[in-house]
């Protein structure tokens, strides 16, 4: 498997992650604030929830944006570049005159 592959794989799984929790949100804001009970599934296993505030929600729902969008930065080669420039202000002579 490629890696470009890979990271597409990942985003499909993120994206469905995410289709879950703003249902899970969804199901929060008609109940009136706390979801009693749902069932999260990644995609890798399923998982339930009682009694989860919106708070929790919110929060997962932006790590997840983030997530994808990390991923999509990647797999268009737009990744997190770091570039450290030094520069001399004394010609090569610090703390001589």
């Amino acid at each position: 498997m490629s890696w470009r592959t890979h990271i597409i794989e990942q985003i499909t799984i993120k994206k469905a992650q995410l289709a879950a929790a703003n249902a899970a949100l969804d199901a929060a804001l008609v109940e009136g604030g706390e979801t009693q009970s749902y069932t999260f599934n990644s995609g890798e296993g399923q998982q339930s929830a009682t009694k989860r505030p919106l708070a929790e929600i919110y929060d997962l729902i932006e790590r997840l944006e983030a997530e994808i969008a990390r991923l999509y930065r990647k797999l268009t080669g737009r990744g997190i570049v770091n570039l450290n420039l030094r520069r001399n202000l004394y010609g090569g002579y610090f703390g001589r005159y």
